[in-house]
């Protein structure tokens, strides 16, 4: 959501809520990270319509992330 020039979010599932942090939208590139069981979890990749692709990085280690807007 974006609020003035900031966005804020939050990952949202049965285990609670975890805030989103840093989230810097630049065309059809969007990065945040947020923190994870004492883990600084960060997110990178590019929109393409209602599809995200991308990685999810913690530590030296980087794996896959794809993700569709729900309605």
């Amino acid at each position: 959501m974006k609020e003035g020039d900031a966005y804020t979010g939050s990952l949202n599932g049965q285990q609670g809520s975890i805030p989103l942090e840093g989230i810097e939208v630049e065309g059809e590139n969007l990065s945040y990270a947020f923190d994870y069981e004492g883990m600084k979890l960060t997110v990178k990749g590019t929109i393409d319509g209602n599809s995200f692709a991308g990685n999810v990085s913690v530590d030296y280690n980087y794996f896959p992330m794809t993700a569709v807007r729900r309605a």
